[in-house]
């Protein structure tokens, strides 16, 4: 049952997420007086350190863990101790969970956008060079009328052009922050959730 739940070997994917994400608490746990300006240093220095082992040692993101929230955990403890605990004083996993999702969408949807915009250039210009060669066109999956080659692949731009509208709106709505919402009914401490 414990292998059926882990998910670190799908999740570890979030590292870079759940390391910024766990930054952005522990300066919001500093404004709202609850880790002093030491702490939160040492909370913030111990996980670039992790994002910094993780980017030169590949093996380093491993180990018999279930998720990646208790990697980043059980690194942080290993560099600072019992201190690092404090990092999720008022958060609760759904907030973390939620929140390294939507960054991951973020960057995620970013990249994809990206690479649908090399396609679409593509397209356009196989269309100016060979745009003007007949082709049959097809509905229903029978031949009905001939078209252009280039209008041919036109279509197909603008149902790219769709989905990239698709993607950023992903991306729109992937963009809020659950830090701070807690498990059912928000955070006891004063957290500036929109700052």
């Amino acid at each position: 049952l414990a292998r059926f739940g882990d998910s670190f070997a799908v999740d570890r994917r979030l590292l870079p997420h759940e390391l910024r994400a766990s930054e952005a608490w522990a300066e919001a746990l500093e404004t709202a007086a609850v880790l002093k300006t030491a702490e939160r240093a040492a909370i913030v220095s111990g996980l670039r350190w992790i994002g910094s082992q993780a980017a030169s040692d590949a093996a380093f993101v491993g180990g018999p863990f279930a998720d990646v929230h208790t990697f980043v955990e059980s690194r942080l403890t290993e560099r600072l101790g019992p201190r690092a605990r404090r990092r999720h004083a008022g958060r609760s996993r759904n907030d973390q969970v939620a929140t390294d999702l939507r960054l991951w969408a973020r960057a995620e949807t970013a990249d994809l956008r990206s690479l649908l915009l090399l396609l679409r250039r593509a397209i356009v210009d196989l269309a100016r060079r060979h745009g003007d060669a007949p082709m049959p066109g097809y509905t229903h999956l029978q031949r009905a009328q001939p078209v252009l080659f280039g209008h041919f692949l036109l279509a197909h731009d603008a149902r790219f052009a769709r989905d990239g509208g698709r993607l950023a709106d992903a991306a729109a709505r992937a963009d809020a922050c659950p830090l701070g919402s807690g498990a059912l009914a928000g955070c006891a401490f004063p957290i500036d959730r929109e700052g």
